[in-house]
């Protein structure tokens, strides 16, 4: 099942380009009602980020406002390369805007109020600067995953290589984790014969560079897992 408001339709014969996706308003999106939670996405860019996560999209995601959107744990899922999110506002979301798969995304200039998420990243090369984020628990999520870079199979992608700077982060429990979901057993939870993955979350993130980002009020800057 799905219910997405704007979905970026990507297969391995073929993906749109250069998508602009701009001054739009989401707001009061409620949860999805059926059990496994997911297909709730405001805005969803590729929908096999394991298989076809490497495709890109080069779209960009601008100035659009996301407002109590609580659809599923992603407001925003990006599952394909080379995409651009800048200067969206998020206020008082059930979810995140999240790398779900895909590599080299810009994600800049956004603004976070509130809610139960901010970023969270898994895949390589991404670069995440410049962006507000206030009274979220946890502000950036850099995640374990099965597998590392371009070229391996995993459900999910170890976040690597990726540059998280200039960052204002406010009232937070936690600012900036490196190391989430770690050792977590997806066994029995996806096909393995579609996805020929390992289910163990057992790769670190690496080579991340993180700095110049600034905290306030927040328990813990940074913390590593």
């Amino acid at each position: 099942m799905d219910n997405q408001d704007v979905q970026v339709k990507i297969s391995k014969e073929d993906c749109p380009l250069y998508t602009l996706i701009t001054a739009n308003v989401f707001s009061d999106k409620n949860k999805v009602s059926w059990k496994n939670g997911n297909g709730g996405e405001c805005v969803q860019i590729g929908q096999d980020p394991v298989l076809l996560g490497v495709i890109e999209a080069k779209s960009t995601v601008s100035n659009n406002k996301f407002i109590n959107c609580n659809g599923e744990n992603e407001v925003i899922s990006n599952k394909s390369s080379g995409n651009r999110y800048l200067n969206n506002y998020f206020k008082d979301n059930d979810g995140e805007l999240v790398m779900r798969g895909g590599h080299d995304c810009l994600i800049e200039g956004n603004v976070f109020e509130g809610g139960t998420g901010g970023i969270r990243i898994n895949g390589t090369g991404h670069t995440i600067i410049n962006n507000k984020i206030d009274h979220i628990k946890t502000a950036i999520r850099l995640m374990y995953g099965m597998g590392k870079g371009k070229d391996e199979v995993g459900f999910y992608i170890a976040a690597s290589n990726c540059t998280i700077k200039g960052n204002q982060i406010a009232n937070a429990d936690i600012g900036i984790l490196i190391g989430d979901s770690k050792n977590a057993d997806w066994t029995g939870k996806f096909d393995v014969t579609r996805y020929p993955s390992r289910t163990m979350q057992d790769v670190a993130p690496f080579n991340n560079q993180v700095s110049g980002n600034s905290f306030s009020h927040t328990k813990n800057e940074q913390v590593t897992q």
